[in-house]
């Protein structure tokens, strides 16, 4: 427990995170989303609770919408294009999820082809990767999660701030 309440500042709004004890964690308010705009920056306050926990503040740059390119299943053998929205921000990177059945009668995705990138909107994916999942034919996924972090340090105390958001596109 860092405090009673964590304070998040976002475009000149603040809310306060309740601790609740029965569920360890801070949550929150009901009916009071946090809502922001592109290039906004989360600024998070956390009091601290004595000796137990320090109190630290910091803030991260949140994330953009992300859009996928079209998405085009290749040949066999052939390389795969995937595009995005890309930023060029170097604290942001992207996740990229492929997941498919394998054997391609399996009723659920149960293998995926993982990528960590550079936020710059554009990855080829080696045709020698994707053998199994042109096989699969359907149950097939591709998501994307932008994700972005800060670190902050002071004294003895860190804390890790991250803003992600992610789109999934179901490929037939």
């Amino acid at each position: 427990k860092a405090g009673s309440a964590i304070g998040i500042t976002v475009g000149g709004s603040t809310r306060q995170l309740t601790y609740v004890d029965a569920e360890q964690r801070y949550i929150t308010p009901v009916g009071q989303p946090i809502r922001y705009a592109v290039g906004d920056v989360g600024q998070v306050t956390v009091p601290g609770d004595g000796t137990n926990f320090p109190a630290i503040s910091g803030s991260v740059k949140l994330v953009e919408p992300l859009e996928v390119g079209p998405v085009v299943v290749p040949a066999a053998g052939q390389n795969m294009s995937v595009t995005w929205n890309g930023t060029n921000d170097p604290t942001a990177a992207i996740i990229l999820q492929l997941k498919y059945p394998n054997p391609a009668a399996t009723s659920f995705a149960n293998e995926q082809v993982y990528c960590a990138l550079k936020d710059d909107g554009a990855v080829v994916i080696p045709g020698g990767l994707l053998t199994q999942f042109q096989a699969a034919g359907t149950r097939r996924s591709l998501t994307l999660v932008r994700w972005r972090t800060n670190l902050v340090s002071n004294n003895d105390a860190r804390l890790h701030l991250t803003s992600s958001i992610d789109t999934t596109v179901v490929i037939p």
